[in-house]
């Protein structure tokens, strides 16, 4: 039903995923060109509706778009950032409900999303995208 993009995916990394039967997060592995969960299971594509898979470096993103009737693969990688203007990226740490963390799927209680802002035609500042990270930045107090 899906294609993954195998080759654009992080090897290994945390997988945050929508379903139709609920959320799946987790950390997984590709395994003989299949995705393999944490507790063994491999990753059911039936019911995707949305997958974030992702590392400290890159994120691949799947979207199943049913009002189109297809699917928006999307990569963010943290080279496409170090192009960017640093003054236009926002950097956020946010921790995750405790209902799904689970340490013995090595699932971080803490992610990174990285904002992408960009400048409108009208300079008006605007976010155009973010990728999730499992990179920790520390937290400041001011």
């Amino acid at each position: 039903m899906c294609d993954f993009e195998l080759d654009k995916m992080p090897e290994k990394g945390v997988v945050y995923a929508l379903l139709r039967s609920g959320i799946v997060y987790t950390s997984y592995h590709i395994e003989n060109g299949k995705i393999r969960l944490a507790k063994g299971d491999m990753f059911s594509l039936e019911e995707l509706k949305e997958g974030h898979f992702f590392d400290e470096e890159k994120e691949y993103r799947i979207i199943k778009r049913e009002s189109r009737n297809d699917l928006l693969k999307l990569l963010f990688t943290k080279e496409q950032e170090e192009a960017m203007d640093e003054d236009l990226l926002y950097t956020q740490s946010v921790l995750v409900e405790d209902k799904y963390v689970d340490a013995s799927a090595k699932a971080p209680g803490r992610l990174t999303i990285i904002n992408r802002y960009e400048y409108s035609e009208d300079d008006t500042l605007v976010l155009r995208n973010y990728r999730v990270s499992k990179r920790t930045v520390p937290i400041t107090f001011s």
